[in-house]
């Protein structure tokens, strides 16, 4: 999957839903700093960590971006929201 049409399905799911991105694309400096994998898709822009306004819409965006084709992990303060591979 693109950048682009990651980034078109995150905007669905978080505009759909009354999400919004806390943490997208990542410098390794960043990664590293917020104990990222060393591997992580943020350093390439293909994930995201997303907060949602209620705990039903949180439920309905990790439906809709699984329904979508994406993989929501749920980490209890943000979900994490990346393509799979």
């Amino acid at each position: 999957m693109s950048f682009h049409g990651f980034g078109n399905l995150v905007a669905l799911v978080l505009g759909t839903y009354g999400g919004s991105v806390v943490s997208g694309h990542r410098s390794a400096k960043r990664n590293e700093a917020v104990g990222g994998h060393e591997f992580s898709l943020h350093l390439v822009g293909l994930a995201v960590d997303a907060e949602f306004d209620s705990a039903e819409q949180k439920e309905g965006g990790i439906t809709m971006a699984r329904r979508l084709g994406l993989m929501a992990i749920d980490e209890g303060d943000y979900v994490h929201i990346q393509v799979r591979h």
